[in-house]
């Protein structure tokens, strides 16, 4: 995702393909995908976490942190 983020990015700014991707993010202050996707799930946890008792999703994440799952979506 991060290499299609880059190509056009430097498609629209009619940059050579040798520009480096993290100072091209710097330049134009975008976040690279993979950040973007990070904070999208932590936003998503909170809302989750400090919404009614009874919601679905929050049952969901209270019961794998029971049962002692290692990986989960928002970790």
């Amino acid at each position: 995702m991060e290499r299609i983020q880059g190509k056009i990015l430097k498609g629209i700014m009619r940059l050579p393909s040798t520009t480096l991707y993290w100072g091209l993010l710097k330049e134009v202050g975008v976040w690279p995908f993979r950040k973007v996707s990070s904070y999208q799930r932590l936003l998503l946890f909170q809302t989750l976490m400090i919404s009614e008792e009874d919601r679905l999703g929050r049952i969901g994440i209270v019961e794998q942190e029971i049962s002692g799952r290692k990986t989960t979506w928002y970790r």
